[in-house]
């Protein structure tokens, strides 16, 4: 693993059930975890692979391995360059637990 290729960073949030004044149920986002990322859109070739099976998936997102990141979880990046928002659809670790390869999609926020 590359250290130097994870430039940016990124804010893994965790969804949390809370309640508004009336009692009713709401959903708002809590930072789970900060790491040191690097963040590759998919090749053409890769894009359109995952399009065949279905997915919207545009984005490949590399870090060190961190436990409990799962696919109900979302990714903020948040830096000069962007502003981001994305949904975890598959979380790839290696085989030795040393790096994390996260597969996302854009929403489109940010």
């Amino acid at each position: 693993m590359n250290a130097g290729r994870m430039r940016r960073r990124i804010t893994v949030q965790k969804r949390v059930q809370t309640q508004d004044e009336f009692g009713q149920p709401i959903d708002t986002w809590q930072d789970y975890v900060k790491l040191a990322a690097d963040i590759m859109p998919l090749s053409g070739r890769e894009f359109f692979q995952a399009k065949a099976v279905g997915s919207d998936v545009t984005t490949r997102i590399v870090t060190r391995w961190y436990p409990g990141i799962e696919t109900d979880q979302r990714i903020l990046c948040q830096d000069r360059r962007m502003d981001k928002t994305y949904d975890i659809e598959a979380v790839l670790p290696d085989r030795l637990l040393t790096r994390l390869e996260i597969v996302c999609r854009d929403t489109g926020q940010g």
